[in-house]
């Protein structure tokens, strides 16, 4: 029987360092009992991603992490992924801080996700050649000033609090000067008057189940000149009565074009600027108990002649509003 014939182990080296690269560093470092010509490919990867959900026990998962840190070669990192799935008693914070400031150490780290839920990096605060980065249940505080990633094009926080600090207004996105794609899942702003996101060169920008907690007549700004696409979804309004809260949400967009809009509370949206808006969709479906009582629903629809306002410029305007009975005025 003829053997089939080796196509892999015969690219050039450059482009399986890449292969390995993107495979979860665990398995890349298992290709070295292939052969002898794989036995050292794994070093030269120059993007590591350790995932404690493939080891069984946390202490393995430690040493493999310091193994790979001892003798993968010593040059640049370009990408890191970094996940935490053991509880606070397990963590052993010295070995996080080793990786990262192994990474930093080499510089060039372009690509950073983890789910640290306790503290930022120093040694990555300041990293500027960091282009993406994503980062879950975080909690920013007085992280505002240091945050000035000058390369960062894409960031995406899940799960992510913006709490309280001694000034009501807020907007940690402005010294990411070229930062062109923004996503924020499930993220919540506590006890902040006024919200902002503005970013001079932000094309998209997405936010869903975004929680506003604690605060009354909140303003949500939204200032981007050079955005195209606009995702708002599932806004949550949490501990306050939300019959009586009053949040706006204002964009300024002048190039904004597609815009779509998802909510099941009552919100006032106020569109300025946005003299190029094509396609806008809207939803909102009020929950069971609210589509029950009239007020409710009389104020919905009210609040849904503020939306349209300034929406008239829009080549397209798509409204689906649920009720579970005919609105009488």
């Amino acid at each position: 029987m003829k053997r089939a014939r080796d196509r892999l182990s015969n690219l050039p080296n450059p482009i399986i360092y890449n292969i390995l690269s993107l495979m979860d560093t665990k398995y890349a470092v298992r290709t070295c009992v292939l052969s002898k010509k794989w036995l050292f490919h794994w070093r030269y990867i120059h993007s590591l991603n350790f995932d404690p959900k493939t080891f069984t026990k946390v202490s393995t998962f430690r040493k493999f992490v310091l193994h790979v840190l001892r003798r993968r070669r010593p040059f640049g990192v370009r990408g890191l992924k970094l996940l935490i799935a053991y509880t606070a008693k397990s963590r052993n914070s010295s070995v996080e801080k080793k990786v990262f400031d192994y990474v930093a150490s080499y510089g060039g780290l372009e690509e950073l996700e983890t789910n640290l839920d306790c503290w930022f990096p120093e040694s990555i605060v300041h990293c500027q050649s960091l282009k993406t980065l994503k980062l879950s249940t975080y909690s920013i505080e007085d992280l505002q000033d240091s945050f000035d990633f000058a390369s960062l094009t894409t960031l995406q926080l899940s799960g992510t609090s913006f709490s309280q600090t001694q000034n009501n207004s807020f907007d940690i996105f402005s010294t990411c000067l070229n930062l062109e794609n923004l996503i924020l899942i499930k993220c919540s702003s506590y006890g902040r008057e006024i919200f902002e996101i503005s970013a001079p060169r932000l094309i998209n920008l997405s936010i869903s189940g975004f929680g506003l907690l604690n605060t009354i007549n909140k303003k949500t700004v939204i200032s981007a000149p050079s955005l195209v696409n606009l995702n708002i979804s599932n806004l949550r309004l949490q501990g306050a009565n939300v019959d009586y809260i009053k949040d706006v949400v204002v964009i300024s967009a002048p190039r904004l074009k597609f815009f779509n809009f998802r909510a099941k509370y009552r919100l006032t949206l106020s569109i300025e600027k946005c003299s190029s808006l094509e396609k806008m969709n809207i939803r909102v479906f009020p929950p069971v108990a609210w589509r029950e009582t009239y007020n409710g629903e009389q104020g919905h629809m009210f609040d849904l002649l503020c939306i349209t306002e300034g929406s008239y410029r829009a080549k397209s305007i798509d409204i689906v509003f649920r009720f579970s009975k005919v609105i009488k005025f």
